[in-house]
């Protein structure tokens, strides 16, 4: 994890993974539903980017955050990229 102090009070905040499992208890399949392997094999990367924006004016913090996750795998269903973007307001 990264965290940078920003001018006028912003924070940034960086986070990342990656992991690799084996699922030795599920096959493996594609699309049509045929066995391409015997175990299935993932390999997940996630990457999540926040900025904290405080608005004294309403004594609150405006944050934005975006989240990517991929994750690669020998089994179709279990092969996708995922984008989020979100906005977030917060009083204390």
């Amino acid at each position: 994890m990264l965290t940078q102090i920003l001018p006028w009070d912003m924070k940034l905040r960086v986070t990342g993974n990656v992991q690799r499992r084996t699922y030795a208890s599920q096959g493996a399949y594609d699309n049509a539903g045929v066995q391409v392997g015997a175990e299935r094999l993932d390999s997940r990367s996630a990457l999540n980017v926040q900025v904290h924006i405080p608005v004294r004016a309403l004594g609150c913090t405006v944050g934005l955050a975006y989240d990517h996750i991929r994750n690669s795998s020998n089994d179709a269903y279990y092969d996708y990229t995922n984008n989020a973007f979100t906005l977030h307001l917060s009083y204390p």
